[in-house]
């Protein structure tokens, strides 16, 4: 009997034996497999990881070149020589860094291209860079457009006569109701548009007849802060009374008023080629007192005062209304300011004061681009958009650039 037991419990332990070591061997396969599975799951997010952190170090770094191109605008004079680049600069809180450079091709684009490396990855991107104006709109307000009844909006293209193909729009970035009221016998010979999100039927009058959509903007349009370049401070105001005073290049600078009293007899004439002016107060017309712009000339007016005019009083250019860019006013005020623009014919030109209110009054027609708070048209007749606007330089006024394509090579 102690036999048998003795037999049996040695049976026992040669069957243990046996599965242990196999469950010892089934468990380092699987401990084996797991530490396998876990290098390869963290070698995979590693350089997954890194591959991320290359394409967002590859996209800061064409961030980035597009704000050093709009930095770039604010010096005068451009220079294509010296287009922004730079070389292993690191993103924040990541091992990733990213090199970019923009050139100019042989096409005249500027293209960015930007370089994201992170670890063993390596991402390109390129773009190119389009040059936007201010003036893409014959009005463009924040608040409230006023026309009154019978005006008409139409467009013209002063590089080509010939051209008929011309994109008019008008609009406000509000989208309260009654933004744009449109009276009777108005008439809009493109697109009227109101804020994102906004309710054109409920923005935009019914009255009158828009030949184009009402529509709300998908995207808000960017209004970039204009400062004056810097000119000679001549340290006095400009002041005339019954007699003209005439400016010439030579003149332009920092004023700190200007004032034209003495009726018919009182003018400034701006003649003999480009003049610059930074007008640190306002500007006062006398009645029937005028400036005046000759037809070979320009005047570029910073204003961060007011612009006050009495009756039958003129800022006007004396050549062919259809070239707006021979008088052009830019709001540079850091406080509330008013225009009050008044013409003694045809008022041609181009206004950018995105928080002032305007009020224009011409015995003629309207020829330009307006960019106000708020624009109240007083005397009706018709607004002339100039498609040649939307051409614009380097070295112009506000200009900014944007992506216009962009590509993964």
């Amino acid at each position: 009997m102690k036999h048998n037991v003795k037999v049996a419990r040695l049976h026992r332990k040669a069957v243990v034996l046996p599965l242990m070591m196999i469950a010892v061997v089934i468990l380092l396969v699987l401990g084996t497999g797991l530490l396998a599975l876990d290098f390869h799951v963290r070698s995979w997010a590693a350089r997954t990881s890194s591959e991320i952190s290359s394409r967002i170090a590859a996209d800061a770094g064409l961030e980035k070149a597009l704000y050093m191109m709009n930095q770039k605008t604010l010096q005068k004079p451009w220079n294509d020589n010296l287009l922004p680049m730079a070389v292993g600069e690191r993103l924040p809180n990541c091992d990733a860094v990213f090199t970019y450079k923009v050139v100019k091709d042989t096409n005249a684009d500027y293209v960015a291209t930007s370089v994201g490396g992170s670890g063993r990855f390596c991402k390109v991107v390129s773009a190119i860079l389009e040059i936007k104006g201010i003036f893409d709109h014959a009005v463009l307000s924040k608040d409230r457009i006023v026309l009154m009844p019978n005006t008409t909006v139409t467009g013209y293209n002063s590089d080509d006569i010939t051209d008929t193909d011309v994109d008019v729009t008008i609009g406000t970035i509000s989208t309260e109701s009654d933004r744009i009221p449109i009276g009777p016998g108005t008439v809009i010979d493109g697109d009227v548009f109101v804020g994102v999100g906004g309710d054109p039927n409920d923005g935009i009058g019914a009255g009158g007849t828009i030949t184009g959509i009402k529509y709300a903007l998908p995207v808000a349009p960017e209004f970039p802060h204009i400062t004056a370049p810097p000119l000679p401070d001549v340290g006095t105001g400009i002041l005339t009374d019954g007699a003209t005073l005439t400016l010439v290049p030579a003149d332009s600078g920092q004023y700190s008023d200007i004032t034209v009293l003495g009726g018919v007899d009182g003018r400034v004439v701006v003649d003999g080629g480009t003049v610059v002016l930074h007008v640190t107060g306002d500007i006062q017309l006398g009645n029937s007192s005028e400036i005046l712009v000759k037809s070979d000339s320009s005047l570029i007016l910073y204003i961060d005062g007011n612009i006050l005019t009495n009756n039958d009083s003129s800022i006007t250019y004396e050549g062919e209304p259809s070239k707006p860019k021979h008088l052009q006013i830019y709001a540079t005020g850091t406080s509330e300011q008013t225009f009050d623009l008044k013409a003694k014919s045809s008022w041609s030109g181009v206004v950018y004061a995105p928080d002032v209110d305007i009020q224009i009054n011409a015995k003629g027609d309207i020829y330009g681009s307006l960019v106000a708070n708020s624009v109240d048209f007083k005397s009706g007749g018709t607004i002339h958009y100039d498609k040649a606007l939307k051409k614009v330089s380097v070295d112009e006024t506000g200009i900014y650039f944007v992506v216009k394509r962009w590509s993964e090579p």
